[in-house]
């Protein structure tokens, strides 16, 4: 149902009165970064190749990822960036951090209980990347506020969900 549009002469005067717009962009998708989640979980979720169905990771850089935080979860000390399986005797040395491991390991942890390590640690790489997905969502919308309004705020998921085709 939309309303009729009257002319405004000042965008506050849109922001201050925002019942006399189209409904359309009268503010009613509070829930969009919520359905925006779900949609992605579930695409994620249906797809056929997804590593949840395949339990297989897309990239080397993803199982050196998970090397990383099993040595971690077996003993490895923080400053050891070594991998010793890589290279035995010589000890390769990666570059990457352990701040990224630690929502990983803060995941595969409580898991090891009941997962051998190496399942646990997969199980986690599979969760954290959608608790990354909910912190953006949570936090895009705050970050879009004094741009677009406090009353279009959650628009800015939109850009999320089309900013793979702003690359091509």
């Amino acid at each position: 149902m939309l309303r009729k549009l009257e002319p405004h002469s000042q965008s506050s005067d849109l922001e201050a009165h925002p019942s006399k717009t189209y409904s359309l962009f009268a503010a009613p998708y509070k829930a969009l970064p919520f359905v925006f989640f779900v949609l992605f979980v579930l695409c994620f979720e249906l797809y056929p190749h997804s590593p949840i169905h395949t339990h297989y990771l897309r990239d080397p850089d993803h199982y050196m990822r998970l090397n990383q935080v099993v040595n971690w979860l077996q003993g490895q000390s923080w400053y050891d960036l070594s991998v010793p399986r890589m290279s035995p005797g010589a000890h390769t040395v990666v570059h990457w951090s352990r701040l990224i491991d630690i929502p990983i390991v803060a995941i595969a942890l409580p898991l090891t209980h009941w997962l051998s390590v190496n399942d646990a640690a997969l199980a986690a790489s599979f969760v954290v990347p959608f608790l990354w997905l909910g912190a953006l969502l949570l936090l895009s919308p705050a970050m879009a506020c004094p741009f677009v309004g406090c009353a279009r705020k959650n628009l800015d998921i939109l850009s999320l969900l089309f900013a793979p085709l702003m690359l091509l």
